[in-house]
């Protein structure tokens, strides 16, 4: 899973993105952190996806709804993955994982 949540009445993307990575990571990442990566259409729904650059690169902990959700057959554990080890997963919906794909390996975020 990629971490995601709706948009709040009043709430822009971009501040949903910040609340959702603080409410399922403990993140906190500005506006300036944030820029949008692409845009996927999962059924009615149109989903956005952000690009994150941070500083560090502690281990995430999950945390809010994910957290008291995660048990043995439904695991919730965030973890850094390469880029090629993103091609082995099974990402749903169909489809993400190819933007995604298309996305970490433009120029630039090779590294």
């Amino acid at each position: 899973m990629i971490p995601s949540g709706g948009v709040e009445s009043g709430e822009t993307a971009v501040q949903a993105a910040q609340r959702e990575i603080q409410e399922e990571l403990g993140w906190s990442l500005s506006e300036e952190q944030l820029q949008p990566a692409f845009t996927f259409r999962n059924g009615q729904r149109l989903e956005i996806y952000f690009h994150a650059t941070i500083s560090h690169t502690s281990a995430p902990m999950i945390q809010g709804e994910e957290a008291l959700r995660s048990h043995a057959q439904n695991i919730y554990q965030p973890e850094w993955l390469d880029i090629e080890a993103i091609r082995n997963l099974n990402l749903r919906p169909a489809g993400l994982k190819n933007l995604l794909m298309d996305c970490l390996t433009q120029e630039g975020l090779k590294n």
